[in-house]
């Protein structure tokens, strides 16, 4: 009774890397249209965090009140659920925003069509991806999806997103201003949050995000964040 009840279709399928190997599955929801579960701002895509790593079931939940607290920028929301599936009851949940772009999660102008947000991550899985120049990170672009422009407009962004990226990192190799391209105020904030945590698997690194509204304007700024994944944080 927290909060009222709806009714609808949705599309439900598995997700995560190695949480999925685990018995308690996570999940991704896709709406058809955009939907406004527990007061939530209206998207289409959500998550259902399983938390088996975790007795307390409760990192994720108290890492992202940390960021909410660090006001971290887009820090997700979370909401406790009991998940029954074909009425078989499937456990303790969280439902949580999909990271990415839209009002849900980081709302920019997409009209634009020059923002990205990548993930650093070793698991280096996604159909675009490349290692950065200077410290050979493993970039996987996350937005936009490229899979699904003509491969020529799908490479022209790829490679002016790749570049962006490296020459941001090429500046903070050589001890430039950095600056000049990363929002510093969010970057101490995502630090703070992950620190005050204690999670390191951004050293590996590992579901460490970041974005960019528009490469072609001086105005825009990398932002660190959204924060995500603290199953081996605490």
């Amino acid at each position: 009774s927290v909060y009222e009840d709806f009714e609808d279709s949705v599309q439900i399928k598995g997700r995560g890397n190695s949480t999925w190997g685990y018995p308690k599955k996570p999940y991704r929801l896709k709406f058809d249209k955009k939907k406004k579960p527990f007061g939530l701002t209206n998207g289409k895509s959500w998550v259902l965090l399983a938390n088996y790593q975790r007795g307390s079931l409760m990192a994720n939940a108290i890492a992202m009140k940390v960021g909410q607290l660090a006001e971290a920028p887009y820090t997700n929301h979370i909401i406790p659920v009991e998940v029954y599936l074909n009425g078989q009851y499937m456990g303790s949940y969280m439902f949580t925003e999909k990271v990415g772009f839209g009002n849900n999660s980081v709302d920019i102008d997409e009209d634009l069509g020059t923002g990205y947000m990548l993930e650093l991550d070793d698991y280096y899985d996604e159909a675009f991806k490349f290692k950065s120049d200077s410290y050979r990170l493993p970039v996987n672009i996350k937005e936009p999806d490229l899979t699904e422009l003509e491969e020529a407009e799908a490479m022209q962004k790829f490679f002016n997103i790749q570049g962006d990226f490296n020459r941001f990192e090429t500046s903070l190799y050589n001890n430039g201003r950095i600056s000049d391209m990363l929002d510093l105020d969010a970057a101490a904030r995502f630090m703070l949050a992950n620190d005050l945590v204690m999670n390191q698997e951004i050293g590996h690194p590992k579901s460490t995000y970041l974005w960019r509204e528009d490469y072609t304007s001086a105005d825009s700024k990398i932002v660190f964040g959204p924060l995500w994944d603290f199953d081996w944080a605490f």
